[in-house]
């Protein structure tokens, strides 16, 4: 199905923001998830891959399960005050190099590197830019904790970097620790950029993932998780 661009939307809060544009794989090769393999992390003791998803929203807030807030678009509270999420939150565990979770290219593009020493909020950041539609496109990986070899051009499914809590993802100390249940706020900040128009993308319909939990609405502690 063809998502056509038919939520344009310029919120009062400053946030530019795209609910839909067409899927990514009708002019190009997209890669089934953010991970090697499709072999994503799981939030969930027992629970089992089902490759039907690219991947696991992050669910865990403080001792709340909330994964709708990990979605793009979603009302969040910050410091300048409410903003509408411009990511998603996919989850990824951010356990130190070798065992830190491998992050892929969604696309093909030519990759840069962002690193953590300019105080911005997603921390090291790689990015792949890319044509589509005649404008300019940048994916972007937010919060990872190592890159993977010199900018380049990628290929859908290259290694280009490693989970992490670089950036604000370890303000409560969740990131690289549990909360009261267990759970890790680990997760990969993935946006997808209109740089032509200056707005971001939803990057779920864009590359037509589903996400595990995408549906889940709840806000419940986290021991009804």
């Amino acid at each position: 199905m063809a998502y056509e661009i038919s939520e344009d939307v310029d919120f009062n809060d400053g946030s530019r923001l795209i609910f839909k544009i067409k899927m990514l794989s009708q002019a190009m090769t997209v890669a089934p998830s953010l991970f090697p393999n499709g072999d994503y992390a799981m939030q969930k003791s027992g629970s089992a891959i089902d490759k039907q998803f690219a991947g696991e929203l992050r669910g865990a807030f403080g001792d709340r399960w909330k994964p709708a807030k990990s979605l793009f678009g979603a009302v969040r509270q910050t410091a300048q005050g409410q903003r509408r999420h411009n990511g998603l939150d996919i989850y990824a565990p951010s356990f130190l190099l070798p065992a830190a979770t491998r992050v892929v290219a969604s696309v093909a593009g030519k990759l840069t590197f962002k690193s953590d020493d300019d105080n911005n909020a997603l921390g090291n950041r790689a990015m792949i830019s890319f044509p589509f539609e005649g404008k300019q496109y940048r994916f972007i990986y937010g919060h990872l904790s190592a890159f993977e070899g010199k900018e380049r051009g990628v290929s859908p499914g290259e290694l280009i970097g490693y989970s992490g809590c670089t950036g604000n993802a370890n303000h409560d100390g969740l990131c690289t620790g549990k909360n009261k249940c267990g759970f890790d706020t680990g997760h990969v900040h993935l946006m997808l950029a209109n740089d032509s128009d200056e707005k971001f993308v939803d990057p779920l319909p864009a590359l037509g993932w589903k996400l595990r939990y995408q549906q889940d609405a709840r806000d419940v502690d986290c021991s009804e998780a």
